[in-house]
């Protein structure tokens, strides 16, 4: 019964450290295309898709730039495939 926690509890972990690791990358992926510094908290994640709590101006500007960003989050995270930012 343990292994068993223990198993749910490092897949848990192990989910956890890739959702920051994306968070990560798509923050330097706005730095380097955008120009802009967003907060780790303002990125939420579900499954292929990310949505951003900012401002609608900077919304605006992400979603003019936002193939340019996806190919730069794409090529941070080859193995990651988000396809849609909101």
């Amino acid at each position: 019964m343990a292994e068993q926690i223990s198993f749910f509890l490092q897949r848990a972990r192990a989910l956890l450290s890739s959702d920051s690791l994306v968070r990560d990358s798509l923050r330097e992926a706005l730095r380097s295309v955008c120009g802009m510094s967003i907060a780790s908290d303002a990125i939420s994640i579900r499954g292929n898709q990310v949505s951003l709590s900012v401002s609608p101006l900077l919304k605006n500007e992400i979603f003019i730039k936002k193939e340019p960003l996806l190919a730069e989050v794409r090529r941070l995270l080859p193995a990651t495939p988000i396809i849609e930012i909101k």
